[in-house]
């Protein structure tokens, strides 16, 4: 199930446009001030508990 959910999100990853990712996202999203969807994808990329068997994915 992981795996075509992981699918699914990169299906519409790739068809952001880097204006698209450059549009500020909701503060509550991130702890970074001014967070884009840029730095929430980053974010979610670089996080173990976005993975199986990573860690509690709660520090966003």
């Amino acid at each position: 199930m992981f795996l075509q959910a992981d699918a699914a999100l990169r299906f519409v990853i790739d068809r952001l446009t880097p204006a698209q990712l450059a549009l500020p996202a909701p503060a509550e999203w991130s702890y970074k001030k001014d967070p884009t969807l840029r730095d929430i994808l980053a974010s979610y990329a670089e996080d173990p508990g976005g993975k199986p068997g990573g860690a509690d994915c709660g520090r966003y």
